[in-house]
């Protein structure tokens, strides 16, 4: 309220009402991270409107991407109020076994998960590198310093080794023969140079 006197000794007076409305309150949270393939919602809470940095005009944004992330809340008396979150998305770390494989029995293949933290085999296995000898369908997950995984998997056959038997020893006197077969094959190789 005020009062006021003119230099004729005349007064009036007035009073106002003020209030002052309190900021909207928004809290995005910490900075946080995440690995690739996942997504965050940000919730600005409740407001009469919004504006994100990224274009976004409502209450909550879907974030997939590493970023700074703003918004501007306004209530119903008009009032503002901004906050921001840093979001972080890890790559996922990179995997390859190779093309599906296969070598007759007898030899073996090293399979490499290549560089991470942790690495877990199908076949109970958690080393970089596992030597196969056998068979089967042989998978590996890797997990690196941020938690991100990624698995890939590599079918092996193993071909077992073509049969041959060209029976016991044997003599037999000059003069006579014998047929020796080595089986059905693609190719042979004989000692003396034949190839049938």
């Amino acid at each position: 309220a005020v009062t006021i006197t003119d230099n004729n000794g005349c007064e009036s007076s007035d009073d106002i009402n003020i209030t002052v409305h309190p900021l909207p309150i928004i809290e995005l949270g910490n900075d946080t991270a995440f690995c690739q393939g996942s997504s965050i919602t940000l919730d600005a809470g409740s407001a009469d409107s919004y504006n994100w940095s990224n274009g976004g005009t409502t209450q909550t944004i879907s974030v997939n991407t590493s970023g700074n992330y703003s918004v501007t809340i306004t209530d119903t008396n008009g009032c503002e109020s901004s906050d921001d979150i840093n979001i972080t998305v890890h790559p996922l770390p990179v995997i390859n076994l190779g093309n599906d494989t296969a070598f007759c029995q007898g030899n073996s293949i090293s399979l490499d998960a290549g560089s991470a933290d942790t690495f877990i085999w199908s076949n109970g296995e958690t080393s970089q590198t596992i030597s196969v000898d056998a068979s089967g369908n042989y998978a590996v997950t890797i997990t690196d310093s941020n938690g991100c995984e990624s698995s890939d998997d590599i079918n092996v056959t193993v071909h077992p080794l073509p049969i041959i038997n060209l029976g016991n020893d044997t003599a037999f006197c000059q003069g006579n023969s014998i047929t020796l077969d080595a089986g059905s094959a693609d190719t042979y190789n004989w000692s003396y140079g034949e190839t049938t």
